[in-house]
């Protein structure tokens, strides 16, 4: 065979190897499209849950989009399966889940909160003799995120991370009572335990003590987690005027003398007031 048979049988074999690696550069730019595209679709699902609208059906996201029914259900399921989003049960629409509010607080939230709180927090446990805590909602719960305990051998401990309902509770009740009010509705629906017999669970007397603690800006319970146990909650607010925590002071029933309260809810308040100036650099 000449030498130029070889050559012609070379060429025509690296344009075939070129044609192949074109087509296959054409499959994987194709393929990186359509997964772009469903990233995007499913960050686009994210986006559209904010404090104003914190609730979607799948309808409500397909019409919301533009999207087919069956890409946003697609898509739902997809978030719903890893964790970035929940469904309730009573009224099946859903909302973020609690991945988020863990990745949320690598970036800011509890880290920051906590870190700012925490000399504010001693301060107050310290003059109050008082145990101390910091309270943040997530998935219609109240989740304990930092406490400083009372200087005083009986005291209330209550730890890191544990999750209470929040009709229970004056650092729970005080979170949900400055929720938006569909966020409110959706979580009176949900079944109340009773912990003691002083737990509120009746929804009418529940609305009515909700309005009194924002009229007042504060809340107070009695043994209604814990028998024996006092608690005084009032909020912190964000920059937007919206409930970001609660900060609360509990101890024993006798330390929370009737003629004691307003003195403890105007230290509590002022201590919570330093927390967001402090949060938010706002300036006296």
């Amino acid at each position: 065979m000449s030498l130029e048979a070889d050559m012609g049988r070379g060429i025509k074999h690296v344009r075939n190897m070129s044609e192949e690696e074109r087509l296959d550069d054409t499959e994987d730019q194709v393929a990186d499209c359509d997964i772009l595209q469903s990233a995007g679709r499913i960050l686009d699902v994210l986006l559209c849950f904010s404090k104003n609208k914190p609730d979607w059906t799948i309808t409500e996201l397909a019409d919301e989009l533009g999207l087919h029914k069956s890409v946003a259900r697609r898509c739902v399921v997809t978030l719903a399966s890893r964790g970035f989003l929940r469904q309730d049960l009573p009224d099946r629409r859903y909302r973020l889940g609690l991945v988020l509010f863990e990745l949320g607080s690598i970036v800011l939230p509890t880290r920051e909160i906590v870190t700012t709180s925490m000399p504010f927090m001693k301060e107050l446990s310290r003059v109050t003799s008082s145990s101390v805590f910091l309270t943040m909602e997530a998935e219609n719960q109240a989740v304990c995120v930092a406490r400083v305990d009372s200087p005083k051998p009986l005291r209330v401990t209550f730890e890191v991370g544990r999750c209470s309902p929040l009709h229970a509770g004056a650092s729970a009740r005080v979170i949900l009572a400055y929720l938006p009010e569909a966020r409110i509705r959706t979580i009176l629906e949900l079944e109340m335990h009773q912990f003691t017999d002083r737990t509120v669970v009746d929804r009418e007397r529940l609305i009515e003590e909700l309005a009194r603690t924002r009229e007042r800006g504060y809340a107070i319970s009695t043994g209604e987690l814990d028998e024996g146990v006092t608690a005084i909650g009032v909020p912190i607010m964000d920059g937007n005027g919206e409930i970001l925590a609660s900060l609360s002071i509990s101890g024993p029933v006798m330390d929370f003398a009737p003629e004691c309260v307003p003195v403890l809810v105007e230290t509590t308040r002022d201590c919570a007031e330093s927390i967001r100036r402090e949060l938010f650099g706002i300036s006296n």
